[in-house]
């Protein structure tokens, strides 16, 4: 534990942890109610391990990352720094240095997982790993009791190291059972973030999550490698590093060691997955090579330069289906760590022993008091799926073995990289994987998936014109300038396929102006009209601005958010049911809107009289300008939100069967009788508006009136007829005269202003009033004697 090796190639060859660890970058993840999500880094035991001003300690810690970043690494680390708060280890690194915080804990213990896969107890777990290698036989009854009373007294850490390593034998469980006896026990449990969306883990297990992001500073753990090497070529590695682009596999400490380790043996790389794993497994069967060879025609394009694997290409291929059918194995809990009674299944004893000189794969002893047995496992999770992918590379037909095991496990896509390698090793399997994993998940989250095997193809020499990844589903997240590129080429080649596309503000670091060019247009501006099933659209970029005839046959478009356009013509959108536009620079067609469903929008002088089919209609922003008929003969309308628009003169009484109304901002007008006929209305909210003599008394159905402006004022008999309303609110408006006792179902009368008049017998009659709130307005000699139910009276 207290030791690590210095290089994949070389797993024997360790080196004392503290000599070559550099800080490693951690965040915490806190997701607000509204499920936005923010980061915050952390550099200290204290902010993982306690929460609060009170320092309450975490009882569910997780500590997620990709594979390879350090999470071993960190939990070794952590076990050493309680073992040795004042040794150097904890202070040589500017983070994690507060050792003194652990000795809060009576106990550390920490576990891996994948070494447990038959159990599911935590607490067995820790007698099988840690107490059965310490104690003898006769004294671990002895030892096992004292273990039970710790865990139960004392405050104890225990550290599960690889969650997504470990599946309950039962298949019941999503982590391993701590039992509830074990209460003061702090668990830490470092997992990658697919497990995570486990919906058997509940939001409730999880007191706080942090992500491990590789290391803080690569540049000092290379300096660091590079020392135990006995190389001072610092400068030179990073002006190789950063020719041939492998600066983004840099924060991988695995990946950097490996990169470190074949600068230092002289072999160049490309930025290319496959060449760096080609280059580590070929080192590994180094040990049982006696000579050099290599492929006259290589079966992959990475083998090219290999030296030990052409004599050795049956072994190879023996273990690379054993990492296939591992990872692909039904029975889950077997992918990764399996007995060695079933290796024997996958190999021979020649077969197996080459495997684990090479080191590719490794046993452990288990404790037995019968037989004696051992599990194996590969060196690395990442090593077993590129081993795979070169598998299926070789062998075709068994890409139907991992489209029958994606239709099961729909998230597979993200538990591996098996897709990433096969773009780098055969991209016409990968073109057919690519459609099966299009077909059979729904996530819109592949894309990234996709960009980085495209840009594995290309980095392994594979023919541009072969490149052919089906996508429909098209979310972005943060991209560098090559990744824009490879983001563009994916979206090109699927503008047929693309049934979602979403960009956000923030998804691109480089500029992108030209990022939905994907037929001639002007260079800021884009066209879509090629991408006929395209469903949902939504960018948020006000640096893409669509041509009018951008949409023009999207038939199949329902759903639409923009913050740019010109002149945009949606007519030929027959399915569109959510329009949601929000941007200054939105300008739209006069007959923008035929036979839509539902509309959001931001326009200016807009007519939607042609609309014959809406529903429902949001229109929020100060840019948009409405005519005075602009909602003349929707039939259908049923739901009418504005905020903040320009009008003067609304009227809406040709809208028979509107339910819902809402209209705020200073720039209305309602006419006198704009809501006459709405015999429908239930709903109706005004702020800030203008109206005189608003006339309410034909909108029988009326069950909510909520007015709130200084220039609202309603005709005396307004309420008359309303014998449904059931709460009424008036704040700053003005009625004469007001008498109230033909709404005999009003249960909550607020009347907030100076302007409002009540006749003397206004609340005659109103036997379910409850709540009456009072203030500003006059009355004298308010009879309240008829409203026996009145429960509250504020004046």
């Amino acid at each position: 534990m207290s030791h690590v090796s210095i290089s994949p190639l070389l797993p024997s060859g360790d080196e004392f942890l503290y000599k070559i660890y550099a800080a490693h970058a951690i965040c915490q993840i806190v997701e607000s109610n509204g499920g936005n999500k923010t980061e915050n880094p952390i550099t200290t035991y204290k902010e993982i391990l306690c929460r609060g001003v009170h320092e309450k300690l975490h009882k569910r810690i997780f500590l997620q990352g990709e594979a390879g970043m350090g999470k071993t690494t960190f939990a070794c680390k952590l076990a050493l720094d309680w073992c040795n708060p004042g040794g150097a280890l904890s202070s040589i690194s500017k983070t994690f240095g507060d050792a003194n915080t652990l000795q809060e804990f009576k106990l550390v213990l920490l576990i891996t997982l994948r070494d447990s896969d038959c159990e599911r107890v935590v607490a067995n777990m820790i007698k099988e790993q840690i107490i059965d290698m310490v104690y003898t036989d006769t004294e671990r009854n002895d030892a096992y009791e004292m273990l039970d009373k710790i865990l139960q007294q004392e405050m104890c850490l225990v550290v599960q190291d690889g969650l997504d390593e470990w599946k309950d034998p039962q298949g019941k469980e999503a982590q391993p059972i701590m039992l509830s006896c074990f209460s003061q026990c702090t668990v830490l449990t470092t997992t990658r973030p697919w497990t995570l969306a486990d919906e058997r883990i509940r939001k409730s297990q999880i007191d706080s999550l942090f992500e491990l992001r590789g290391v803080s500073d690569p540049k000092e753990l290379c300096k660091s490698l590079l020392d135990s090497f006995g190389c001072n070529t610092l400068n030179e590695f990073v002006q190789y590093v950063t020719k041939n682009r492998l600066r983004a596999l840099l924060f991988s400490p695995m990946l950097l060691s490996l990169i470190v380790s074949s600068w230092v043996d002289g072999p160049l790389l490309t930025g290319s997955r496959c060449n760096i794993y080609t280059v580590l497994i070929d080192g590994l069967f180094k040990k049982v090579s006696e000579n050099i060879s290599f492929f006259v025609q290589p079966p992959l394009m990475c083998f090219q330069n290999t030296q030990y694997l052409q004599q050795n290409f049956e072994h190879l291929q023996a273990i690379s289906k054993t990492a296939f059918l591992m990872l692909f194995s039904a029975e889950r809990e077997h992918s990764l760590v399996i007995s060695d009674r079933q290796l024997s299944h996958y190999l021979t004893q020649e077969q197996k022993d080459v495997a684990l000189k090479t080191g590719i794969i490794t046993e452990r002893k288990c404790v037995s008091r019968t037989y004696q047995r051992s599990t194996c496992s590969f060196i690395h999770k990442s090593v077993q799926e590129f081993l795979a992918a070169v598998h299926i590379a070789l062998n075709s037909a068994d890409l139907v073995v991992v489209a029958r095991y994606i239709a099961e496990n729909s998230d597979a896509i993200f538990e591996n990289q098996i897709f990433i390698f096969l773009c780098g090793l055969n991209i016409l399997l990968a073109n057919e994987l690519s459609r099966i994993i299009d077909s059979t998940t729904t996530s819109v989250y592949l894309l990234d998936t996709y960009i980085s095997g495209f840009i594995e193809a290309q980095a392994n020499g594979q023919n541009p014109n072969d490149i052919d990844l089906k996508l429909s589903r098209f979310k972005g997240y943060y991209y560098e300038p090559f990744e824009i590129d490879a983001f563009l080429r994916i979206l090109q080649m699927n503008k047929s396929n693309a049934k979602f596309i979403q960009i956000n503000p923030f998804c691109m670091v480089a500029p992108i102006p030209k990022i939905l060019k994907l037929n001639k247009c002007e260079s800021e501006e884009s066209d879509l009209s090629s991408c006929h099933r395209l469903e949902v659209l939504d960018i948020n970029c006000e640096e893409i601005t669509l041509i009018p005839n951008a949409l023009n046959g999207l038939a199949q478009l329902k759903n639409l958010k923009l913050r740019s356009c010109k002149q945009l013509n949606l007519s030929s959108c027959h399915n569109l049911e959510t329009i949601d536009f929000y941007g200054e620079e939105i300008t739209l067609q006069p007959n923008a809107f035929h036979r839509l469903a539902q509309l959001y929008c931001k326009s200016t002088q807009l007519n939607l009289s042609s609309c014959h089919n809406l529903e429902t209609i949001h229109l929020s922003g100060k840019g948009i300008a409405l005519q005075p008929n602009a909602f003349h003969r929707l039939k259908q309308l049923k739901t009418l939100e504005l905020f903040d628009c320009d009008c003067k003169g609304l009227d809406f009484s040709s809208c028979h069967r509107l339910e819902v109304l809402f209209i705020f901002g200073k720039e209305f007008t309602l006419k006198p009788n704009a809501l006459n006929g709405l015999a429908q209305l239930k709903n109706l909210q005004l702020r800030s508006c203008k109206s005189t003599q608003l006339n309410l008394s034909s909108c029988h159905n009326l069950e909510i009136i909520d007015f709130d402006g200084e220039e609202i004022a309603l005709k005396p008999n307004a309420f008359h007829r309303l014998a449904q309303l059931k709460m009424l609110k008036l704040v700053d408006c003005e009625c004469r005269g007001m008498d109230l006792s033909l709404c005999q179902s009003l249960e909550t009368l607020d009347l907030r202003s100076y302007r409002i008049r009540l006749q003397r017998n206004a609340l005659h009659g109103l036997v379910q009033l409850k709540i009456l709130k009072m203030e500003g307005w006059k009355c004298k000699l308010l009879d309240l004697s008829q409203c026996p139910n009145l429960e509250t009276i504020p004046v």
